[in-house]
């Protein structure tokens, strides 16, 4: 082959060189592995997120199945003792009873125990009401009776005359 030929045939060649094809892996893959742990971050935090709102949602239920009984209850306990007479809880308790709407028996009660909200119904054994993984502040959570008005001061509401 003539010097001429093997010349035509190198300026007619198209293609990467060896150089360039590494260039171009070696910046995919870190394009990729960026790519990759961001989306792993973004799985972890949807994680989290989902975790968060199955908490927040179990301890919506639990506390408006309280609500609903202890708006239709009578004879209201706060604290220890005989749960069938009614007692004020200035200070709040972590025990709290009430007679339930058409029923003469036992009244029911709500217990802080541990992290986790209790009740009792009838005198049977306590339940817990909320998920395991709801975790209560015990030290700073109370109960108190709804019908005691002069319990406790109750904060003004903003924007309100007094």
């Amino acid at each position: 082959m003539t010097k001429n030929a093997r010349q035509r045939g190198k300026v007619g060649e198209r293609g990467f060189t060896l150089v360039e094809m590494i260039v171009a892996v070696a910046l995919f893959s870190v394009v990729m592995l960026v790519s990759v742990g961001t989306l792993l971050a973004l799985v972890g935090a949807n994680r989290k997120a989902q975790a968060l709102q199955s908490v927040m949602s179990n301890l919506n239920i639990a506390l408006d199945s309280m609500v609903r009984s202890i708006r239709m209850g009578s004879v209201y306990h706060c604290g220890g003792g005989n749960y069938t007479v009614p007692a004020d809880c200035a200070n709040g308790g972590t025990t709290f009873a009430f007679k339930p709407f058409g029923v003469s028996s036992a009244p029911t009660v709500y217990r802080f125990n541990g992290t986790r909200i209790e009740r009792s119904e009838n005198g049977g054994s306590f339940i817990g009401i909320t998920a395991p993984e709801v975790s209560i502040d015990i030290t700073s959570s109370r109960f108190y009776d709804p019908r005691c008005c002069g319990c406790r001061e109750r904060p003004a509401k903003s924007g309100h005359r007094t």
